[in-house]
């Protein structure tokens, strides 16, 4: 505008003033169509973010079945900082703060529901070993159970106590996933192998 002001010679002020607004005219469309771009460019680098936090979240967790709790924080702190890198100039400033701050809260709420489905598949892992323990149970009472004579009842008292003592102990010494569940669960197949 400076330059145009300096070197443009249309005779009347009319003239100039004509010109001037038209001049500032196509300057503001211009810069409304380099803005418009500019923030698809930026909505585009937010959902890329997006994508990078839940592809690589669903891969690790995918391949892990129940994880412990730790490791998925750990996945989570990965996503969350490979996302915002994504989000961020080369220089390190991210591009715009309100979509920072709506992928935090995205984020945030994907790892909320993958720590709901890590629990259920905790719970799903714990039955499993539950099923498990019963099955040996089962088993190393039939053996003591085998043969053509009977057993004295002290005998297969002492030989219920036993199983089930180190059933107990082989299921407390599963993965408990870093929750209580495994050590909850222990009382209840306590009493079921009673």
């Amino acid at each position: 505008l400076r330059h145009f002001m300096r070197t443009a010679k249309f005779g009347d002020e009319k003239k100039t003033k004509l010109f001037e607004d038209s001049l500032i005219n196509e300057i503001s469309k211009h810069f409304e169509t380099i803005k418009s771009l500019n923030e698809a460019r930026i909505l585009n680098k937010y959902h890329e973010a997006r994508d990078m936090y839940s592809i690589n979240f669903d891969i690790k967790f995918k391949e892990s079945g129940a994880v412990n709790t730790e490791l998925l924080k750990s996945f989570h702190a990965e996503g969350v900082r490979e996302s915002n890198s994504v989000f961020r100039t080369p220089l390190g400033v991210v591009y715009s703060t309100r979509l920072s701050q709506q992928l935090s809260k995205f984020c945030e709420a994907r790892y909320s529901d993958y720590v709901q489905i890590n629990l259920a598949r905790i719970q799903l892992r714990i039955r499993e070993y539950e099923e498990e323990c019963i099955a040996e149970y089962i088993k190393l009472m039939e053996s003591v159970l085998t043969g053509p004579f009977s057993i004295n009842a002290i005998k297969l008292e002492y030989e219920h106590k036993n199983a089930k003592r180190e059933i107990l102990q082989g299921f407390s010494n599963n993965d408990d996933f870093g929750t209580q569940l495994l050590k909850n669960a222990a009382p209840e197949l306590d009493k079921l192998l009673d």
